[in-house]
């Protein structure tokens, strides 16, 4: 997106306003610096993606990009499929998808399911869903650090144990052997 004046563009309307509010003369030739990389269908996408004109209506556009972060509204699209272990005593057959999760969005997620047999798909939809997840992923987390830290301890506490008793019996031994 070009967006310094346009001076080249045939429209006496636009030469005054920045090019970026208005679609490109050449369309078809995104390409001004001559780099020619594989990146221009990035490009075309977002000379595409925007039109002023599209709706009359701003205020519908706004509340329907309001709708698409509103977990509890069907056009939110918020959401995505993560995994959880699978409980022992729970059988897999007994989750089903969510309701409010896009179909295709969990057919994806069990096509690309990791672990099949031990993990479970879990519809996330929204922010506060997925901030609730990356608590519990924290927590656990801690936990776990703190629980090996503790174990770590008891390590270094048999550790020193044994080399305590260890250096005591080689003296020990090493007495016995001088006596003899």
């Amino acid at each position: 997106i070009n967006i310094n004046n346009n001076t080249n563009n045939n429209n006496n309307n636009n030469q005054s306003q920045p090019s970026f509010l208005y679609p490109s003369s050449n369309a078809n030739n995104n390409n001004n610096n001559g780099n020619n990389n594989g990146n221009n269908n990035g490009n075309n996408n977002m000379n595409m993606s925007y039109n002023p004109h599209s709706n009359d209506n701003p205020l519908q556009d706004i509340t329907n990009i309001a709708n698409q972060y509103n977990p509890n509204h069907t056009q939110c699209r918020f959401e995505s499929v993560l995994y959880n272990k699978l409980p022992t005593n729970i059988s897999k057959s007994s989750f089903d998808k969510p309701p409010l999760i896009r179909t295709q969005i969990w057919e994806q997620g069990i096509k690309n399911n990791p672990s099949p047999s031990n993990l479970i798909p879990v519809g996330i939809r929204g922010y506060q869903q997925l901030n609730e997840r990356s608590n519990l992923c924290l927590a656990g987390h801690c936990s776990s650090i703190k629980r090996f830290q503790e174990i770590s301890e008891k390590v270094n506490k048999l550790k020193e144990e044994i080399d305590i008793k260890t250096k005591q019996t080689i003296h020990d031994l090493k007495q016995q052997q001088i006596y003899l």
